[in-house]
């Protein structure tokens, strides 16, 4: 699992379940898949459009991105999950 993930995890704004998208990280709020949300956002779609097509709420998408973001910069500067 990733930091990123994690993170949304101990949050409450992303799950894994087994039982639901056979184990895939989705959105508590709105039920998408965090890939099938992250692709349309890396195709330029704009935020709140992502967000009302999924039902995820804006405010959680951002988290992803800022918590990608902070899981990128910890790898450019070699931190690892033991700091």
């Amino acid at each position: 699992m990733t930091y990123a993930i994690e993170r949304l995890v101990e949050a409450g704004i992303v799950t894994i379940d087994p039982a639901r998208s056979f184990g895939a990280p989705i959105f508590v709020r709105g039920g998408a898949r965090v890939e099938d949300v992250t692709s349309r956002l890396d195709a330029d779609e704009r935020i709140r459009d992502v967000a009302a097509e999924f039902g995820v709420p804006v405010e959680d998408i951002i988290e992803y991105i800022a918590a990608h973001l902070v899981e990128r910069l910890r790898d450019a500067v070699g931190i690892d999950d033991d700091h």
